[in-house]
């Protein structure tokens, strides 16, 4: 895949009407202010230096909302000794966590107190007459459980005024959206992922708006609040293994697409057709529109899932569906480490992670293997999952002396299969 492209000799004069041009495509498809999506556990001083620079593009101070933390009233309640430690994770705890964080950087913020417990300020019109105005940047919306936003800002489908507030600033470019974990998820729009791991997502295939268990992959269909519309989103997805759910997910659903991004990592919508990754690790990109489910012995499993890995400095065309490298990266082909590539017997681990993006990059790493596949560490059944090397796949690597190569790629055909 090339970056260059091939400009024919033109009027002078479309100097002038190109950018023109640009600014109804921009209103037509309905773009946004820019989306920061981190995919949980932010940590990198290099993410919040990124997010307060976006803030700061425009006037204001950050808001922080922590309304999916466990409500602070409902700690108070439980463990009134603890409640206001600093490693308590409530609703006001963590926000005072994020203040401090943000402050380090140079960007004052701004908690608004309102959780599941206490929705009052949702419903303020003073709050939403204060964002309204242009206090704000932007608005940092952190971990927990996403359900909790809906709990709070969006009441039996009735948005509050304050998420109204937030969404139209946001619309009309005015304000910065960031969000981490569950404050990722959240900008989902439909079936916006609540819940599930990778090895019953196959196992028991998803299930609409019902209560969650620990493991049962679940999904609510009105979703969340729409700032990301190129796909579903999911969080902690190399450290957690949750390839399998989303694939699971994107492909039950019909949505084709999903963007699963990495720990202390994020994926970045600017409004316009290019996504951009930042961070330590990388983002899952997930393609089902050519999959098929496929049974062993009663057992469903998903087939011929096109999946894409993007690293730091990458980029992605969401008009396109492919990737652009980024410009110190070199093509794996014939700089290949290994003979043969790496197996695992633990490819949804949380205890060990990049487990599948690891062995997936070994397949582009060796010098002979044209599949390698991992197994489930739970069984009955269990799952094997099968990346191929075909003549569409692509890899790149940046070269570093201090670590391992973290390699991107693309095109990469995996099955996911009870054995």
């Amino acid at each position: 895949f090339s970056t260059e492209t091939h400009t024919e000799p033109f009027s002078t004069s479309m100097y002038y009407v190109v950018p023109v041009l640009l600014l109804l495509a921009a209103d037509c498809l309905g773009q946004k202010g820019e989306l920061i999506a981190v995919g949980g556990d932010l940590k990198s001083d290099r993410l919040y230096n990124y997010i307060a620079a976006a803030c700061k593009k425009n006037p204001g101070k950050l808001l922080i909302t922590t309304a999916a933390s466990f409500p602070y009233s409902w700690d108070c309640k439980l463990y009134p000794k603890k409640c206001n430690e600093p490693s308590e994770s409530n609703s006001k705890m963590n926000a005072i966590y994020y203040e401090k964080k943000f402050a380090t950087v140079g960007l004052g913020s701004e908690w608004i107190p309102c959780d599941a417990a206490n929705r009052t300020a949702a419903h303020s019109s003073r709050w939403a007459q204060r964002i309204n105005n242009g206090e704000f940047c932007g608005v940092f919306f952190s971990g927990g459980d996403q359900m909790r936003y809906l709990t709070t800002y969006r009441e039996k489908g009735v948005t509050t005024p304050v998420l109204k507030a937030l969404l139209d600033r946001h619309n009309n470019h005015k304000m910065m959206v960031a969000g981490s974990s569950a404050g990722t998820e959240i900008q989902t729009g439909k079936d916006m992922i609540t819940g599930g791991v990778s090895w019953w997502a196959l196992y028991d295939p998803s299930h609409a708006n019902q209560n969650r268990t620990d493991y049962q992959l679940t999904y609510n269909t009105e979703g969340g609040w729409n700032n990301f519309r190129h796909g579903i989103l999911d969080t902690h997805v190399g450290q957690r293994g949750r390839q399998g759910r989303l694939a699971v997910v994107v492909w039950t659903t019909k949505r084709h697409r999903g963007f699963g991004v990495d720990q202390d990592t994020a994926l970045v919508d600017d409004g316009s057709n290019i996504l951009k990754i930042v961070g330590d690790t990388g983002v899952t990109i997930v393609n089902t529109i050519n999959a098929y489910a496929k049974y062993r012995d009663d057992n469903f499993g998903l087939a011929n899932v096109t999946m894409h890995y993007m690293t730091d400095g990458d980029s992605w065309n969401t008009d396109t569906n492919t990737p652009i490298w980024g410009r110190d990266k070199k093509n794996i082909k014939g700089n290949e480490q290994h003979e043969h590539a790496q197996s695992t017997d633990d490819v949804f681990s949380w205890n060990t992670p990049l487990t599948l993006v690891h062995m997936g990059g070994s397949l582009l790493n060796s010098k002979h293997s044209e599949s390698v596949c991992g197994y489930s560490y739970h069984d009955r059944p269990t799952y094997k999952v099968c990346c191929y090397y075909t003549h569409q796949t692509q890899g790149y690597y940046r070269e570093s002396k201090s670590s391992p190569r973290l390699i991107s790629w693309a095109n990469m055909p995996v099955d996911f299969l009870s054995d």
